[in-house]
This record gives structure tokens, C-alpha cells and sequence, in this order.
């Protein structure tokens, strides 16, 4: 029986403007929504996952004939197959690799550019979709069109919109990384379901912890089933909920336990000193509960 999980506290930034005050947390993924899924945050990252040819993106081919990324030889990858190694890029789920090398090979037809013009602009559509996605697509199911609508954030159905304005802070509120922002973990089911055609027709299920961090399903050809899952499947209502895979085998890997995803994000808030749940209801400009009867209307 596992009595302790491990947990490495969050390396410390600099508060803005360099003031004085309570310590806040660095954060390795880029507040802007500018494909650093696929990217990288680091022009090192970036440097690794470019072929420095056509602007290209480099990929593999695989046995089946399925474009592949480029494997990783950092040792993160957890597969219990020797054989198989995980994928640079592949650990952040990203489903743009090859769509942004189908992309770039459209524009090659501009003859005069070079191999880092025509990989700036490829990057520059895929944010654009990545963000017209976000806002058009996925925004609205979490918040809802009216919020949308409120905070002046709803998309355009034409023209061009001018509201971007460089001096506004971009950085993320530390509530938000470290717990708000982290629903989605609520979001999966408690198993991957294989679909056997396009029809919706289920094939199996399978658990998460045997097909998360284990790249057999890319190597063996069964990209189609994860994008079948992705198109077919509906997500889980958010709320206070993991599913077992979460709760108790995240990363477990090899070894003979995992994590409690769950138990971390707890940890985590007490790490960076989010408030409670009090706290945000006046700095929200709700009233503050002063028992457990002022909460009943939630």
C-alpha cells in the first residue's frame, strides 16, 4: 500500500513589475494561444521538430504507410514495448503535425520562399485555425455564447477584427493554471473506445491505462480509431470528478503505482497559495458565505 506520492514544488518567477509580494509560480506552457503544443515554447523545441527543408515538420513513415512524428530519445516515454519509443511531439497529443506539413506543402508554390518563410507562415495559419477553433468552437460549450457576448469575446461572422492590443498582460492568473484551468481532466471517460468504421459501429474498449503513453496504436496503424474516438465520442460534464485512470494510475508507467492526478492538483493549489472558494466569491463580487446555509442557492 502507497502511503506517499511524490510531488516537486514549482520553481518560483518574479512577480510583475519585480514587486514585492506573495511568491508565484513559473509556467512551462505559453499563456498565448500559439500553437506551443505543436511548437514548442523554446526556439530549441522548435529546432528539434524541423526538417530545415520545404518547411517542413519531420515525420516518419511508418510500416502502415501512416505519417508518424519524430520518435524522443529523452526517456520519458513509458511504453511497456522495448521496441516502440514515443514521439517528440506526440506526448502533448497533438493532432496538427501532419496537417501542418499538408499546409506548408500548399504554399510551396510561392517559389521565392525559402525554407524559414515557408515554415513562419505555415505556423501562422495553424495558430489562426487553433484559435478561431478555441473561440468558435470550444469557448462557447465551456462558457457559454451569452458570457461570450458579455465579455466582448464572441468571434465575427466577417471582416476583420483590430481589437488586439500588445500592452495588455497576457499572462495567465496562477488560479487558473494550477486549479481552475485544469477541469478538463473531468472531462474523459472512463475508457477509449474503438470505433470499427466511420458508422459509429464500437469495436472494444480499452482502458486509459493501457494505451496513454504507449505509442502501439500509431505504430501498429490504428490512427484512424484514435480520430474516430475524438469525432464520435462526447465528453464527460464538468465537474468534480476523475475517472479511475486519473485517480490512480496516472503515469504509473512500468512501476507498481501511479499517481493521484487529483491529490497532486490539491497539493499544488496548497504549493502556490490559491485561495478558497470564499475568496473567489467576493473577488467575483458574490457574496461571501458565512456558514453552510449561505451556500444552499450554489
Amino acid at each position: 500500500l502507497t502511503q506517499c506520492l511524490p510531488y516537486v514544488r514549482t520553481a518560483t518567477s518574479p512577480r510583475e513589475n519585480c514587486s514585492l509580494g506573495p511568491r508565484e509560480q513559473v509556467n512551462q506552457a505559453t499563456s498565448f494561444l500559439d500553437a506551443s503544443h505543436i511548437y514548442g515554447s523554446t526556439v530549441e523545441r522548435a529546432s528539434k521538430l524541423r526538417a530545415y527543408r520545404n518547411g517542413f515538420l519531420l515525420t516518419q513513415q511508418s510500416s502502415h504507410y501512416n505519417t508518424l512524428l519524430t520518435i524522443t530519445n529523452d526517456g520519458t516515454c513509458m511504453s511497456n514495448q522495448s521496441s516502440q519509443r514515443c514521439f517528440l511531439s506526440g506526448g502533448e497529443l497533438t493532432n496538427f503535425i501532419s496537417y501542418t506539413n499538408c499546409t506548408t506543402y500548399d504554399m510551396i508554390i510561392n517559389v521565392g520562399w525559402d525554407d524559414e518563410k515557408l515554415f513562419q507562415e505555415s505556423r501562422r495559419i495553424i495558430i489562426a485555425q487553433i484559435q478561431h477553433i478555441t473561440y468558435n468552437e470550444f469557448l462557447p460549450i465551456i462558457v457559454g455564447k451569452n458570457k461570450l457576448r458579455q465579455y466582448g469575446i464572441k468571434l465575427q461572422h466577417n471582416d476583420y477584427d483590430s481589437d488586439y492590443d500588445l500592452k495588455v498582460d497576457a499572462t495567465a492568473l496562477n488560479e487558473y493554471a494550477s486549479a481552475v484551468g485544469l477541469f478538463y481532466y473531468s472531462l474523459f471517460s472512463d475508457q477509449m473506445t474503438f470505433y470499427e468504421d466511420n458508422d459509429g459501429n464500437r469495436k472494444a474498449q480499452k482502458s486509459w491505462s493501457t494505451l496513454l503513453n504507449d505509442p502501439g496504436l500509431l505504430y501498429n496503424g490504428k490512427i484512424d480509431i484514435i480520430l474516430r474516438f475524438l469525432l464520435l465520442e462526447t465528453i464527460r460534464k464538468p465537474g468534480l470528478h476523475m475517472n479511475k485512470y486519473f485517480k490512480n494510475e496516472f503515469l504509473r508507467g512500468k512501476g507498481n503505482y501511479g499517481i493521484d492526478l487529483a491529490a497532486v492538483i490539491i497539493q499544488m493549489g496548497r504549493d502556490h497559495g490559491i485561495p478558497g472558494y470564499t475568496a473567489f466569491r467576493s473577488a467575483c463580487g458574490l457574496r461571501r458565505p458565512a456558514n453552510f446555509t449561505d451556500l444552499d442557492d450554489i
